[in-house]
């Protein structure tokens, strides 16, 4: 398990959400009938950064663990999105935890690619038996 390169990822993965999480503060807020409601997706780093790390122990489950990195990729790139619209479309990129969430879905990118490396090696080691 420590051994795979991807466990390296999704670590780096889980502690750049977990990071995003506690050192940015911002909330989209939206007006209703009965007041001002407020939406924070910290909440989203928060789980997107306990999926990827739960997502580590499923390492003999290679299908699941594709699964649930494209599952987090997708809250995290919601995240993102309010993210950038909390902030405004021309300010998001001077707040430095941003980069924090684009470092997060590297990781991800990168550990889905080294768990497909893994899927085809053993698919080419069943053909050999």
């Amino acid at each position: 398990m420590i051994q795979r390169i991807q466990t390296i990822y999704l670590t780096i993965a889980a502690l750049f959400a977990g990071m995003f999480s506690f050192f940015s503060e911002f909330a989209i807020i939206s007006l209703n009938s009965r007041g001002v409601q407020e939406l924070s997706s910290s909440g989203l780093a928060i789980i997107s950064g306990i999926l990827a790390f739960t997502t580590i122990f499923f390492f003999k489950k290679r299908r699941i663990q594709l699964t649930l990195i494209g599952l987090n990729s997708i809250m995290l790139m919601i995240t993102l999105v309010l993210f950038v619209l909390s902030e405004g479309i021309s300010e998001f990129y001077k707040v430095w935890p941003f980069y924090l969430l684009i470092g997060s879905f590297v990781a991800l990118f990168l550990a889905r690619k080294g768990v497909k490396a893994d899927e085809e090696l053993i698919r080419s080691a069943d053909r050999l038996r």
